[in-house]
């Protein structure tokens, strides 16, 4: 579906530690596309060499923080010790949503829905 509404992603950032979430930025991710893997699954995960050369995607890594840090990170959350500000705009929203991220008019996060 990103593909055929966007052409795909320009920059895919992926925090779900899970092989499958790795390979759907994949192919979120439109030519010339940069991966982010930020954290890693235990173990080998198989990517998918013709897509990534086909389609000259750049992928990267970024190992912050260990489970102890997660845990202690949800234990903040479900005590009720930080309030993430987040909202919640649909897919057709996304243009406005980059032209208030491009001046800086975020405050939060914020979620497209698909």
């Amino acid at each position: 579906m990103i593909q055929r509404e966007t052409g795909g992603c320009h920059g895919v950032l992926v925090t779900a530690v899970h092989p499958s979430a790795f390979g759907q930025a994949i192919g979120m991710a439109r030519r010339g596309g940069t991966i982010v893997f930020n954290g890693l699954p235990p173990g080998d995960f198989p990517a998918p060499i013709f897509e990534i050369v086909l389609k000259g995607l750049t992928v990267r890594g970024s190992i912050v923080g260990t489970r102890q840090d997660l845990e202690e990170a949800l234990d903040f959350y479900a005590r009720g010790k930080i309030h993430p500000t987040v909202s919640v705009r649909e897919l057709s929203e996304v243009n406005a949503v980059f032209d208030e991220m491009k001046h800086a008019k975020i405050d939060g996060r914020v979620v497209l829905r698909f």
